[in-house]
Formats: C-alpha cells, sequence, structure tokens
C-alpha cells in the first residue's frame, strides 16, 4: 500500500541474493514452510552431498528440503530424491545417530526421547518413509510437471515456491504452494487422490465431523480458537501429539515461535463425548499470572462452569482448564478470558526476555 492508502506495484526479483539469504529467512521462519514443522538438521552432510534442511512435521514424518535461490529445474527433483533415498535407506541405528548429531545445533540433546514425548510414544520407524518438499522462487513446467506426477503417484512430494519482491532495500517473500503430496486411499473399491494432511487439518476435519449432531460445539471451538489467536498475537497453531492420544485427534496447542521453556501458551480441546469446549493454560503461564487465574477461577465457580483443575490443587503441575458448553458461556466469560489469556502472552515476552538476559525464570508476571 502506498501512503494515500493505494495499491503501490513492487518490483519482482527472479531469485534472492543468494541460497543462504532464503536459507537463513526459512530458518529463522520455518512456519513459512510448515506450520508444525520442527527443524532437526541444516546442511546436512549425506553420501550424496550436504541437503538444505531436514525438519519432522506435525505427522512425526522425516522431510527433506531442497532449497534454490531462483526457479526449481528438473535436476532439483532428482537431486532431493537422491537426499531421501539416502536417508531411507539408512538403518535404524543410523538414522538416529545422524539425527542426535544434527538436532543438537536446533537444542534438542537427544533425539529419540524428544520424538517420543513430541509423538506420544511413536517408535523411531514413523519418521520413514521420507517426505520431500522442494523449494524455490519459481519453478519451470519440467519440474512442477515431474513433482506432480510423483505426488500423484503417491510420493510424498510437494513443491512450494515463493514469489520475490523488492521493497526498501529488502527482499520480501510470498507463499504459494505449487504441489502438495497426496495420500492414496481406497473408497467404495475405488483408489482416490487427496492432498495429505497435516496433524493441525486432521484435528479440524474430525471437529468438522461433528457440525451436524453438535454444530454449537463446532462453533465454539472455533471461536475460542480465534480468541487465542488475537490475543496470543499471531501465535504457532498446530497439533502436537501428547501422552493422551485419545484426546489429540481434537487438540489444538498454541505456543510462541522460539526455542527455550517459554513457548507453551495454551490449547483448546473439543470433547464432543461430554459435550465441552475446553481452553487450557499451561503451568509457566499460570504461575506468572497467578492473581489474574484466582480472580477468574473465583467467577467460573460462582457461575456454574466447568473447571477442569484447580489452582489450589494442581498450581505449578497442571496448568489451569476451563470447559465451555455453548457460545453463551464462552460469551459471559469472554472479557476475563481473553485478560487472563493477554496476561499469559505478556508474561511470555517478559520471561523470553528474562532468559535472554541471562536472568532467573522465576521472575514474576
Amino acid at each position: 500500500m502506498d501512503g494515500a492508502g493505494g495499491a503501490e506495484p513492487l518490483p519482482t526479483v527472479g531469485g534472492t541474493d543468494s541460497e543462504r539469504l532464503l536459507e537463513d529467512t526459512l530458518v529463522n521462519s520455518p512456519d513459512m514452510l510448515d506450520e508444525e514443522l520442527q527443524l532437526v538438521g541444516r546442511q546436512l552432510r549425506t553420501a550424496s552431498g550436504p541437503l538444505d534442511l531436514l525438519g519432522v512435521d506435525g505427522n512425526g514424518r522425516l522431510v527433506v528440503f531442497e532449497l534454490k535461490r531462483g526457479p526449481l529445474q528438473r535436476d532439483s527433483v532428482a537431486q532431493i530424491i537422491d537426499y531421501a533415498s539416502y536417508l531411507d535407506n539408512l538403518g535404524d541405528g543410523e538414522l538416529l545417530e545422524l539425527l542426535t548429531r544434527s538436532a543438537k545445533s536446533h537444542e534438542i540433546e537427544n533425539f529419540g526421547d524428544w520424538y517420543a514425548s513430541e509423538f506420544g510414544g511413536k517408535e523411531l520407524s514413523s519418521l520413514r518413509p521420507v517426505q520431500i518438499t522442494l523449494v524455490g522462487l519459481g519453478v519451470d513446467p519440467t519440474a512442477n510437471r515431474m513433482v506432480r506426477y510423483l505426488a500423484n503417484g503417491g510420493m510424498g512430494i510437494s513443491l512450494l515456491t515463493f514469489s520475490g519482491y523488492h521493497h526498501n532495500g529488502q527482499t520480501l517473500l510470498a507463499r504459494q504452494v505449487e504441489v502438495k503430496a497426496q495420500e492414496i486411499v481406497i473408497e467404495n473399491s475405488q483408489v482416490i487422490h487427496r492432498p495429505t494432511m497435516s496433524r493441525k487439518e486432521q484435528v479440524i476435519a474430525n471437529v468438522e465431523g461433528w457440525r451436524e449432531s453438535w454444530p454449537e460445539g463446532c462453533d465454539l471451538f472455533h471461536s475460542v480458537r480465534d480468541m487465542f489467536s488475537r490475543n496470543l498475537r499471531n501465535p504457532t497453531e498446530g497439533a502436537t501429539r501428547f501422552r493422551s492420544a485419545e484426546l489429540d485427534d481434537y487438540r489444538l496447542t498454541y505456543r510462541k515461535r522460539m526455542r527455550g521453556p517459554f513457548q507453551w501458551y495454551s490449547n483448546v480441546q473439543f470433547d464432543p463425548g461430554n459435550q465441552v469446549v475446553a481452553a487450557y493454560f499451561f503451568p509457566l503461564g499460570v504461575e506468572r499470572c497467578l492473581e489474574q487465574f484466582i480472580e477468574l477461577e473465583q467467577v467460573l465457580i460462582l457461575s456454574g462452569a466447568i473447571l477442569e483443575a484447580t489452582l489450589e490443587q494442581n498450581r505449578g503441575i497442571h496448568g489451569f482448564g476451563v470447559g465451555l458448553k455453548s457460545p453463551a458461556d464462552l460469551e459471559m466469560h469472554q472479557d476475563k478470558l481473553v485478560a487472563v489469556t493477554q496476561a499469559v502472552y505478556a508474561a511470555y515476552e517478559q520471561a523470553a526476555e528474562e532468559a535472554n538476559g541471562g536472568m532467573d525464570e522465576n521472575g514474576g508476571c
């Protein structure tokens, strides 16, 4: 937009200043690649050469990223398949050793322990087959056709491109998904190709599956999502597996895109069996904003709302949760919930600043 509120066309670029610039940008903002992505390797050495980025997606699959500063060519397709096949052919012990070594640069000390914790006890065999994502500033028709052919055949391959623009001496990137990995399913004896769903997409689809029988609950779930997204100031919304796997099909988690302990804000859970939508806050936020949560607890008790955990019993252990039965419940308590959510956001910002400055993590809100 220009200063008068009108649209201002920006000059496009055919490539970033360097591949390293594109890589640095994506490492700093991995959600530009995938909202649920955890990077576990960068410029990882393989028998076929160094692969650009390596990550684990929301489904617990290993993903190889090949980055090009300009349009993707057919050679890029062969190159990334080479990298993926190398990783896929490693023995389990070799792969774990490689990942443990590379993940330390992303503050993951023990990859096996991290993976089991993050994905509800999944075995490391769930990392494979290795997924593939090509990333570039545009793509030529041949490479596009090849990737579509492989994706339609069931290979876990995706194509992600960015348009580049110059503005005030900077390069701006606009994201566009050209090809999304497909999965092949059999329905009514027919082979059907459909885009592979992320964990977040699966959760939302599962919730929407109850719309006919509990429409108020679906609307309430999305209203709580909106409350968290607005008041936590654009958090990363994803579906991270915890130990209670039966609940994870209906739970989204909100976190700050950063490393360290100050990242988990809250989650929202859809419980169709009890017809409750629960908003939950993690212990760190509760401890740092205790007065606000005590006040909220008293309001909820007086109004007869459902408390998943009381502060007196679970302070600093299980956090704080409240169950809502209908949109009217949320409307009644929205001001208090918003105030608590904003306080949690401010507390996490302060905690992150203290940690970065070498201060004690146990400072107040």
